[in-house]
């Protein structure tokens, strides 16, 4: 029976080593299959970790410049804020002394600009200040056309005859485009 357990050792001894070497390769298999899906996972968490922290840097940015933008929004002109517009224009000429009307006003094809027809009235100076504070509006606007010119300005007396007054009354007439509008 010694030898008949002899014999039956050395298969059984193979079989075991078979079945352990089985057993470590598909554990290494297991492993390895672990370790990917480890290295996957661990690349996501970084790219979203990474994406998180974009996102950061772009709030704050949006915040330091939040008030530029608000600022710079002032210098555009949306076509809800066509009437505040021509308001601002008729305030800045009474501010100076003019009397201003506006008479023909146009959003164009494409909606990127506006165009106004001015009229001014007033003396020279008070013309020629309203103007420049027009080119110096917080909006681009581009003169088509500027027509400056004199009246002789009278007056009836009772009887009905007309009296030249001594200042002369001057007439501004003004094409502008408003370029920094936004439809």
């Amino acid at each position: 029976m010694y030898n008949y357990f002899k014999k039956l050792i050395l298969p059984f001894s193979i079989g075991a080593f078979i079945l352990m070497l089985t057993t470590f390769f598909f554990l290494y298999e297991q492993i390895v299959k672990n370790n990917e899906k480890a290295e996957e996972v661990t690349l996501a968490a970084e790219s979203e970790a990474q994406k998180r922290e974009e996102l950061r840097l772009l709030d704050r940015s949006l915040a330091l410049i939040r008030a530029d933008r608000a600022r710079l929004d002032t210098h555009f002109s949306k076509s809800s804020d066509v009437v505040p517009f021509l308001n601002e224009i008729e305030n800045t000429g009474k501010a100076v002394g003019v009397r201003v009307q506006v008479s023909y006003v146009d959003i164009s094809q494409d909606s990127t600009s506006l165009r106004i027809r001015v009229s001014a009235d007033g003396s020279f100076k008070a013309l020629t200040t309203f103007i420049h504070l027009l080119e110096h509006f917080p909006y681009i606007l581009e003169f088509n056309s500027l027509v400056i010119e004199t009246t002789a300005p009278t007056q009836t007396d009772a009887a009905g005859a007309l009296i030249p007054l001594a200042t002369p009354l001057w007439r501004a007439t003004m094409d502008i485009k408003l370029i920094t509008f936004v439809k």
